[in-house]
């Protein structure tokens, strides 16, 4: 670690010069070890023991260091089983930590006022939020901090997602609270800070809109706020992406990603003039955080407690499988719980069906790769299955239009498929974004035809019993609140709709449960019989695709198989499905070089590089065992 320390440090102190160094995290989402509970297993990045490792060493190395967290620490990664314990595993790690600023992310306020509130009351550190505001016209937490360093003066402004009325209102998770929008609030806290050597924007957002939406990103803020060029630097969050350092106006945006995986490290550089400094350059990079650094041992004595309570609540037994859920992939790299029905998400439609009582229900699958095999299924496998730990349902009163409508943006998810097309494949910006956008239904019968452009590839939509479902027909859909946020946005396909809230799973306390998806499905298993779940053998949805030779296709998933051909690759070389494999691309140098060398003949009748459909004629007859 002592290498990885030297190489980040290019600035060099001098009588004329001070750098001050700010260290940053985001999005921890409970990743205090390097720990997912929901596999129980360890995990290669990340974790608050390994950061805190990098941080001591960056503090030996300079002690005008200052460390920051950009929001959403407490929840994820089942730490609110101890929300209401005396003690709470976050507050002990940043206070051992020593974090001087606590910015509010939209998690936060997942468990209401009174809980978060006990939580940050023992923080060490400034909790921050500058568009939070009290019923009283007051600001809940601070708007703004300076830190001193000698002379030296640093400001920090802070802000939170707006979208969090959005997400937490209904909920009633903001009782006593408001929320204010983020451009009129930097606006003031602009006006409010008094003069400082250097401005730094804490800001629980991401570079660019969430949704779209006007001013939830730092590019909107930072362009359309009066006075906004002040800002120095923004420590973004809120979008789990890692940006080592673009500028936007004249701040340096940098984002650490999710789960501690990233370090942000800001080094302010001042210059002396007289006896004042003035900020002559930001450097701003992200420290990887990864398996090669140690996580520090008197922390994770800290957190030993927790993680030996959370590895046995993880393994609790909650009841029974007749059959696999988990499907293994037709085509390696084509993740199968995003191309065709399975026996997994059907179960999760099944607990949202059951509880709703809805007429059609919508959900997501977040991880293509979800663990639910027969016989014992234990919490951590609906935690690993179903991700999203705040994923609800709701009930509200749409038409068959409106249906349609949102399942045609679902199916944009996916490229269209043309001639040659092997494999299906993604849109890039759907399948990058941090969140799933491709939703799955249940309780009724429908086609997705991706020969079709975006916007008319639903086709065949009917009910259970095949009766057609109608342009006016009222129907009660059941789906995650997040999702119908977005739905009814100003960029989401029913923006000009507003529909009624029937039910709630947050809401209804006769659950006896907190209605969360993940809880809901828990308490489903426990009120089957011998609580044991068998999947039902009912056809719902199924995918069309452009016509290719089955022996064809057949030929190109075995040479897939076997490495011989490779997915098409990003510009970064990572599998991501964002197209698709096609029987008339041109082989690349390494797939023709591998073939070559596996069989030297074909050398003397492809002087070239052939196309995949040259190879497939060629191997038709026979593939390599």
């Amino acid at each position: 670690m002592q290498d990885i320390i030297k190489n980040i440090l290019t600035r060099q102190e001098d009588e004329n010069t001070k750098i001050i160094s700010l260290l940053a995290t985001s999005d921890v989402h409970g990743f205090y070890m390097p720990w997912d509970y929901s596999l129980d297993m360890k995990t290669d990045r990340g974790g608050l023991t390994r950061v805190s490792s990098v941080v001591k060493q960056i503090r030996e190395e300079n002690p005008n260091t200052m460390l920051i967290d950009c929001g959403d620490l407490i929840q994820g990664n089942s730490m609110d089983v101890f929300l209401n314990r005396d003690k709470f595993p976050a507050t002990e790690v940043v206070n051992y930590m020593g974090y001087e600023i606590l910015n509010m992310g939209n998690h936060e306020f997942n468990f209401g006022m009174e809980t978060l509130i006990n939580i940050i009351s023992n923080y060490k550190g400034v909790p921050m939020m500058g568009n939070l505001y009290k019923e009283n016209g007051y600001r809940a937490l601070n708007g703004y901090y300076i830190k001193h360093f000698g002379k030296i003066k640093i400001g920090f402004i802070s802000l939170n997602t707006p979208m969090v009325r959005h997400f937490e209102e209904k909920r009633g998770n903001l009782k006593g609270y408001q929320v204010t929008d983020a451009d009129i609030e930097l606006e003031k806290l602009l006006e409010e800070i008094p003069e400082v050597d250097a401005l730094i924007g804490v800001f629980h957002m991401g570079d660019t809109n969430e949704n779209n939406i006007a001013n939830t990103g730092t590019m909107d803020l930072l362009y359309n706020v009066k006075r906004a060029e002040r800002i120095d630097a923004v420590i973004g969050g809120h979008m789990h992406r890692i940006i080592h350092g673009k500028k936007i106006n004249q701040a340096v945006f940098t984002q650490p990603g999710k789960g501690g995986e990233g370090l942000i490290r800001i080094d302010l550089e001042f210059e002396k003039a007289d006896k004042d400094y003035s900020l002559k350059s930001v450097h701003s990079e992200v420290i990887l955080i990864d398996s090669t650094i140690e996580s520090d041992p008197d922390l994770e004595k800290i957190l030993y407690p927790y993680h030996r309570e959370l590895r046995t609540y993880a393994n609790d037994i909650i009841g029974f499988l007749t059959e696999d859920l988990s499907e293994s992939d037709d085509i390696p790299g084509v993740p199968q719980v995003r191309v065709a029905q399975t026996k997994l998400s059907d179960f999760f439609l099944d607990v949202m069906l059951h509880y709703s009582g809805a007429d059609v229900v919508a959900t997501q699958i977040d991880n293509p790769y979800p663990l639910m095999r027969k016989g014992e299924v234990r919490r951590k496998h609906i935690y690993n299955s179903y991700q999203y730990n705040g994923g609800d349902i709701n009930n509200y009163r749409v038409t068959g239009r409106d249906l349609k409508d949102y399942m045609e943006w679902s199916a944009g998810f996916y490229n269209q498929s043309v001639q040659g097309d092997v494999t299906i494949s993604f849109d890039d910006k759907r399948s990058s974004f941090k969140y799933s956008t491709l939703d799955i239904f249940g309780n009724i019968k429908y086609l997705v035809d991706l020969t079709k452009p975006v916007g008319n590839r639903i086709v065949k939509l009917t009910y259970m019993d095949e009766r057609p479902i109608a342009y006016e027909d009222q129907i009660i859909l059941g789906i995650n609140k997040y999702r119908m946020d977005f739905l009814t946005s100003d960029e989401g396909p029913l923006h000009d709709r507003e529909f009624e809230l029937l039910w709630s799973s947050m809401l209804d306390k006769s659950l006896g449960v907190r209605g969360t998806i993940r809880n809901l499905s828990m308490k489903y298993f426990k009120e089957l019989e011998a609580n044991t779940y068998a999947p039902k053998k009912e056809e719902r949805w199924k995918i069309k695709t452009a016509y290719v030779v089955p022996e064809l296709k057949d030929i190109t998933v075995e040479l897939l198989k076997k490495g011989m051909i490779s997915p098409p690759l990003t510009e970064y070389d990572a599998v991501d499905n964002t197209k698709s494999m096609n029987i008339y691309k041109e082989l690349t140098d390494g797939e023709y070089e591998h073939i070559i060398n596996r069989y030297p003949k074909c050398a003397d009748y492809w002087k070239e590089k052939p196309r995949l459909i040259d190879v497939l004629y060629k191997f038709r007859k026979q593939v390599e065992e």
